[in-house]
């Protein structure tokens, strides 16, 4: 084995080397050279070998990529393009499975990134300078709100377990870290197994909560469905990052997570409106049975509104009342039906309702109908894809009671939502509260 990190001018000029050609064909005839003499022939180059590969394991490190039939190269300076480019160039040319070990730096040339390299892995815009966010919400981020939050309740409840897949610092998993190491968990990139051991810690009557992005999650359905939703585990899922991600990219998009949880026997979806919520959301999903998902999303909220779910009782609530139509919205869409009642009122003078579900898995149908029943036309706002989505269940519930109402549904169409602003992003797919509210106004309002 190595005495130190392989770092020195040996390690490096020996890697260069044997990414060769002439090195490969130097070792091959050699080989060729010494099997061909009959009967010692074999016995030496297996003798040569080992002692060639003793000495590489002294020098290099590579034995355990060696074993599996790789030839390893490395480690090399990722922040050196020159040397970087001709070990790849030499690396193309040999035979067989290669690994290219290569060294970087996160945050490499600056400084502040260099220092607190998690914080950096995914940002909004910042201050370059000083590194202070740039937050554009009013009050704190749901993040945030969670992080202080399950911190408050831990303190409380003795039995709660804080789970994660290599993103304690993105889900605001870090304050519960330092405060309860031996009731944190970080499981690495590997969501599959954080649900699985979720499912565990709770048969053995622990209160596990598990924080994984919308976009991630994804990758544990099977476990979800299996090991926690057929056995009725009471586990808590809060799924940060669900809804629009923006400039984070097309793969981590939160626009999925309801249609591919809202199929599964027993959970239960709750999606709050405000950081504020949070909290509230947490102490009831403890009191309830089986499991339960929590959805919020990137950022904090903008809307100015006084009114808080009582999630002791998490009923349909009516914010305004208005004519013709309703819209029906849950979470971060209901900042977006305040936008767009404001635009239709400005634009039009005609007033809409609002009403927010926060518990969108199962809707109560019975209160519901108590706050639409007056309506011509309901419409449903969401941060998520048609299929599968919010408006696909109001849809199924109007259908099932035989309800004649009209239905309009505005959310993302099946199909990949790029990168970009998120205002911008809107505007492309015909979502921003303009576009929606003449939608609204020419087909429901106007007639």
């Amino acid at each position: 084995m190595s005495i130190s990190k392989n770092v020195g001018g040996l390690s490096k000029y020996l890697t260069k080397m044997r990414s060769t050609k002439q090195y490969t064909k130097v070792k091959e005839g050699v080989e060729s050279i010494f099997s061909a003499i009959p009967f010692l022939g074999s016995p030496i180059v297996q003798a040569l070998k080992r002692t060639k590969g003793g000495v590489k394991t002294l020098l290099v490190n590579n034995t355990w990529f060696e074993e599996l039939g790789f030839s390893y190269l490395g480690p090399i300076d990722g922040h050196n393009i020159s040397e970087l480019i001709e070990i790849l160039n030499n690396a193309k040319q040999l035979k067989g499975p290669i690994l290219v070990h290569v060294k970087t730096i996160k945050g490499k040339g600056y400084s502040l990134a260099q220092k607190d390299p998690s914080k950096y892995h995914g940002v909004g815009a910042f201050d370059y300078k000083t590194g202070t966010t740039l937050n554009k919400f009013n009050g704190i981020t749901f993040s945030e709100a969670f992080s202080e939050a399950i911190v408050k309740v831990a303190n409380e409840e003795k039995k709660i377990v804080a789970i994660t897949a290599a993103m304690a610092d993105g889900t605001g998993l870090t304050k519960f870290e330092k405060i309860f190491p031996k009731r944190f968990f970080d499981v690495g990139i590997a969501e599959q197994h954080a649900v699985t051991f979720a499912g565990g810690l709770a048969v053995e009557g622990y209160k596990p909560v598990v924080a994984i992005y919308s976009s991630f999650l994804q990758r544990a359905y099977d476990q979800i469905l299996h090991d926690i939703a057929l056995q009725n585990l009471d586990v808590i899922f809060m799924v940060d990052r669900a809804g629009l991600v923006g400039e984070d990219g097309e793969t981590h998009q939160g626009i999925f997570d309801i249609s591919y949880l809202s199929n599964i026997p027993n959970i239960k979806i709750l999606s709050p409106k405000l950081p504020q919520e949070i909290e509230a959301a947490i102490r009831y999903a403890l009191t309830q049975s089986g499991p339960i998902v929590i959805r919020y999303p990137r950022g904090g909220s903008n809307i100015s509104i006084d009114t808080i779910i009582d999630y002791t009782n998490p009923l349909p609530v009516m914010h305004c009342k208005g004519k013709k139509a309703v819209i029906l919205s849950f979470g971060k869409a209901v900042e977006w039906a305040f936008e767009i009642r404001d635009y239709i009122v400005a634009q039009y003078k005609i007033e809409l309702g609002i009403v927010e579900v926060p518990y969108i898995m199962p809707v109560n149908e019975e209160e519901l109908f108590k706050l639409i029943k007056t309506y011509g036309a309901v419409v449903t706002v969401e941060d998520h894809v048609l299929v599968g989505g919010f408006g696909s269940i109001i849809s199924t519930i109007l259908h099932k009671h035989q309800c004649p109402k009209r239905l309009y549904s505005f959310g993302f169409e099946n199909g990949i939502v790029r990168q970009g602003k998120i205002d911008k992003l809107l505007e492309h797919h015909n979502l921003n509260p303009k576009q929606i509210g003449d939608t609204i106004y020419n087909e429901i309002l106007k007639k």
